[in-house]
């Protein structure tokens, strides 16, 4: 992995689509230590449904200004993906999985791009952490009714401008409120685009280097999500599958 330089371009709408989402979001109990995997994202059925319809399982959440065409369940040679397609507007899609850091650290999707003609993909995966032993205090917009700590380290995980900048990490970067944020190109470029690709990456080890201070035996991965910025240079569409943590 290479260590970027620090950025500030992350648009505040993701932190609070990030915040809000958890607080929509059912509480749910920690994973028990034996669990070695959890699927996020098939997606299913079941899941298809609920997109259509605009009506998500408890532990989802769906923020934002979404359009019509935003998200929609397609196959693409035989694999069923989420299709989103970003807009005018910032949307995010988000899951509350609460799974110890370490007892899953490893983080595996396959995604299908259209590369925009230039800049980065707008659409990207979107991880909060938080250390369950502490103590923080929310900000307004924060409010939430659970015992989940708010979401204090976010990694994206981003589709680049290019194949090269694969492993490149910028930040982390500090909001006002005191979260602190990383982008971590994953792939990239219009040459890797129109074609399924399978990607792992380590979250612990990507949490450790960026935030050496922290205890990774007290963190947990309490939001996994798909989020798209507001695009009015490409509305090219990402689909994403198989979305998962495992140990």
């Amino acid at each position: 992995m290479t260590q970027g330089v620090k950025t500030i371009a992350y648009r505040m709408v993701t932190l609070v689509v990030l915040t809000l989402g958890m607080a929509a979001c059912a509480e749910i109990p920690a994973l028990p230590p034996t669990v070695n995997t959890l699927d996020v994202l098939g997606p299913d059925q079941e899941f298809a449904d609920a997109v259509a319809k605009r009506t998500l399982p408890p532990t989802w959440s769906l923020s934002g200004q979404v359009h019509p065409s935003a998200l929609r369940i397609q196959s693409i040679d035989g694999l069923p993906a989420l299709q989103v397609t970003p807009g005018t507007h910032g949307f995010a899609l988000t899951r509350n999985v609460r799974a110890p850091l370490l007892a899953l650290p490893y983080l595996s999707w396959s995604w299908h791009v259209q590369a925009p003609k230039r800049g980065n993909h707008p659409v990207r995966l979107i991880i909060g952490l938080a250390d369950r032993t502490k103590e923080k205090s929310r900000a307004w917009w924060q409010f939430s009714t659970d015992n989940t700590p708010p979401i204090d380290r976010v990694i994206t995980v981003v589709w680049g401008d290019t194949a090269l900048k694969r492993g490149t990490v910028f930040g982390p970067a500090r909001d006002e409120d005191g979260t602190e944020r990383v982008r971590y190109i994953a792939r990239g470029g219009p040459e890797q685009g129109g074609q399924w690709w399978v990607d792992t990456i380590d979250l612990s080890l990507i949490h450790h280097q960026l935030w050496p201070n922290d205890t990774p035996g007290n963190m947990d991965v309490l939001v996994i999500g798909i989020a798209a910025e507001a695009a009015a240079h490409t509305n090219a569409p990402m689909n994403i599958a198989t979305l998962r943590l495992t140990h």
